[in-house]
């Protein structure tokens, strides 16, 4: 996402997506699967949810 739309929507937790995904890539050994089922089950749908919302917002045309 452009810096702009980050810093309107900080509530979605960005940084933290960043260092997930960064740690899927490159320390997939080191990867605690407990963990990422947990954020599966717990957060992936409020964070569907606040994802679908700014693409509907900003990108209403489906361009991103």
């Amino acid at each position: 996402m452009p810096p702009e739309v980050c810093a309107r929507y900080s509530e979605v937790p960005w940084r933290d997506l960043a260092g997930l995904r960064h740690r899927i890539v490159h320390d997939y050994s080191g990867i605690d699967f407990e963990l990422i089922w947990g954020l599966i089950t717990t957060r992936l749908a409020t964070l569907r949810n606040q994802i679908a919302g700014i693409l509907d917002t900003d990108y209403p045309s489906g361009k991103y």
